[in-house]
């Protein structure tokens, strides 16, 4: 039961019997709750006309990439608290 659950692109796995759930768990929340003020920060430069209209095109892709890869956190990590 108090297994460490982890993701990554390369797949989910569990090591059993080494974590406290409770501590995980609050973890979890704390790492998720950052990456959703990233990806918040992130969408917000994105909504701003100015920016998209003035930054390089390198620039604006950077930054949507840097919003996928924040959305694919947050489903890690949303994963990871569902499987705790």
């Amino acid at each position: 039961r108090n297994a460490a659950v982890f993701t990554s692109f390369a797949g989910k796995g569990v090591i059993p019997e080494i974590i406290d759930p409770v501590k995980e768990r609050a973890r979890l929340e704390r790492e998720l709750a950052k990456v959703e003020k990233e990806l918040a920060a992130i969408e917000k430069k994105l909504a701003n006309e100015n920016f998209v209209k003035r930054a390089p095109a390198e620039v604006i892709e950077k930054t949507r990439s840097d919003q996928r890869l924040q959305e694919a956190r947050i489903a890690q990590i949303r994963a990871s608290l569902a499987a705790l």
